[in-house]
């Protein structure tokens, strides 16, 4: 149930992430919401896949709980990666 709960709050950073859409690098507020969304999403994602060692490994469940961390962390370095570049916004 807590592995559910942190996957469920991963998915709304990213989702932060990817609804604050600036309109231009002088949109601090957006840029600034769209990298914490998806910083935070990374580091509730890493923290969720940490959780997940210790089932996985005693076989209480299968590896497939790993899908959802790992695809949340790569879409939210994506939304940080491409904010970063394409504003420049630091």
């Amino acid at each position: 149930m807590v592995l559910v709960a942190l996957n469920l709050l991963a998915a709304c950073c990213v989702l932060l992430a990817f609804v604050m859409v600036p309109e231009d690098r002088w949109d601090r507020d957006a840029l600034d919401g769209a990298g914490i969304g998806a910083l935070l999403g990374m580091g509730v994602a890493v923290a969720t896949a940490a959780l997940t060692v210790l089932p996985v490994a005693l076989r209480w469940l299968g590896r497939r709980w790993f899908a959802a961390p790992a695809a949340l962390f790569v879409l939210a370095a994506a939304r940080y990666a491409w904010v970063s570049q394409v504003y420049d916004p630091w």
